[in-house]
């Protein structure tokens, strides 16, 4: 069954890479990456020794910070009209570009979605959904068996339900391995802001954030980008056919159960947005929670939405926000434990702790992307599943 895959929203897959700003040149709303070593050539070595600019990197200067500074000077020699960009990105600022960038995943300079990602996503939702239906079991197992925030995963709880079998561990991944996602590639990027709203901001510390290279918004590709491998299906049907654990599992190897645990686990994701942003009003000034609602209203009737890559709040993608939501109780018992971030205190810190994580607060951040035309709720894509003629 193929599938077509939209880009809602800007989606940044990092490479780990972060580039600075006089790696780029801006004409129009157009910005263009250069080579690093073609730019160097043209800044004299000279230049580069020179002890004042040495000195600046490592000290703070007349308000400027070393970025900008550093940034600023080796802009000065070089001139990009006489060399190629290696690639180009859509960027409605009117401002210069300051800040770092960080570097999307390409293939000859084109982005793209690795597979891996896409699986990841997928597992987790499928992972997310039996927990869901053995929420009971679950709770008894951090009771019992979780010592600390290092050992709540998935397959640590299976092992625990499953009463230990030496065998889940292969079992897993051939499960796993009856999935196939192929990368997805696109052509078109985009540069955008991110600003970090959080609890209780009164913008006296304002985070460092990088600028990101981004998949553009508005693309499609259509491929078969999630294939069931039947022959592995059978083959984990013939090893582990009389285990429990593959009777629990085999009915998520079918595209018609991915959709719909993609499609619950993305609603109450979002359901969850919609109530916090009640209290704390991290959309609403980019006018971010009516798109909440769009989200959470629109259903993809073969498909399903779903966040993929940086920024997407990590505290969703693991079981934190399953237990918060179903057992509260349990979730604010063990919340330093298990769930925080953090460790609570020593010493109860007075007044406001911004690094200090409470339970009700928690995800305490969301990070949004913006230009000066539009705010975007980052890496959200849309899949949906047609058959071919």
């Amino acid at each position: 069954m193929k599938a077509k895959i939209s880009i809602i929203s800007p989606v940044h897959i990092g490479t780990g890479n972060v580039k600075l700003s006089f790696e780029y040149n801006k004409h129009g709303n157009v910005i263009y990456n250069y080579d690093l070593q073609k730019l160097f050539s043209y800044i004299p070595e000279k230049k580069l020794l020179d002890s004042k600019f040495l000195e600046s990197l490592c000290h703070l200067k007349n308000g400027i910070s070393t970025r900008d500074t550093m940034n600023n000077f080796l802009r000065m020699d070089i001139d990009y009209e006489k060399i190629s960009p290696q690639y180009q990105l859509r960027a409605d600022f009117t401002e210069i570009q300051k800040k770092n960038i960080a570097e999307q995943l390409k293939s000859l300079n084109k982005p793209f979605i690795p597979g891996s990602s896409l699986k990841g996503a997928v597992m987790t939702a499928i992972y997310y959904d039996f927990i869901s239906e053995h929420l009971k079991s679950f709770c008894q197992y951090i009771k019992k068996s979780v010592k600390n925030k290092n050992n709540i995963n998935i397959f640590n709880f299976l092992r625990y339900y499953y009463h230990y079998p030496k065998d889940l561990i292969y079992f897993q991944k051939l499960f796993a391995n009856c999935f196939m996602f192929t990368d997805v590639f696109f052509d078109k990027m985009v540069l955008v802001h991110a600003i970090r709203n959080k609890v209780d901001d009164d913008d006296e510390k304002n985070l460092a954030i990088n600028d990101y290279e981004c998949i553009d918004v508005k693309q499609e590709c259509e491929s078969n980008i999630i294939i069931i491998n039947d022959s592995r299906k059978e083959a984990l049907k013939h090893l582990y056919k009389h285990k429990q654990y593959y009777k629990d599992f085999v009915k998520y190897i079918d595209i018609k159960k991915i959709i719909e645990v993609c499609q619950n686990y993305f609603k109450d994701d979002i359901s969850e947005e919609i109530e916090m942003e009640k209290d704390n009003s991290y959309y609403v000034k980019e006018g971010l929670d009516k798109k909440l609602n769009e989200f959470y209203e629109d259903t993809v009737s073969n498909g399903f939405y779903m966040r993929i890559g940086a920024n997407t709040n990590y505290f969703f993608k693991t079981v934190s926000y399953l237990i918060k939501k179903n057992d509260s109780n349990l979730y604010n018992k063990y919340f330093y434990k298990v769930f925080s971030p953090k460790d609570k205190p020593k010493d109860e810190p007075k007044g406001k702790n911004k690094a200090y994580p409470l339970p009700d607060k928690m995800p305490a951040t969301r990070t949004i992307y913006v230009d000066d035309l539009y705010a975007y709720y980052p890496g959200v894509i849309k899949i949906e599943f047609y058959k071919e003629n």
